[in-house]
């Protein structure tokens, strides 16, 4: 799945614990056909360093759209 395949890419860098924060979602609109598109949204919920801990928990998010060719 596009969910499992995410979480296998930010764990090397994120570490186990880190990919735990992540999520994605894919949508379809209007529909998964041609001529539609596939939504992508990944979003990571951050939180700053021990020693930053002054700093307040972060939400990073990124969408991305693509047609759906064939």
């Amino acid at each position: 799945t596009v969910t499992g395949q995410f979480t296998a890419a930010v764990t090397p860098m994120l570490g186990a614990a880190g990919a735990s924060h992540c999520r994605v979602t894919v949508s379809f609109a209007p529909a998964n056909a041609p001529g539609g598109s596939v939504i992508v949204r990944a979003t990571l919920a951050w939180q700053p360093l021990i020693g930053f801990a002054f700093m307040p928990a972060v939400t990073l998010t990124s969408t991305d759209a693509l047609a759906i060719q064939h």
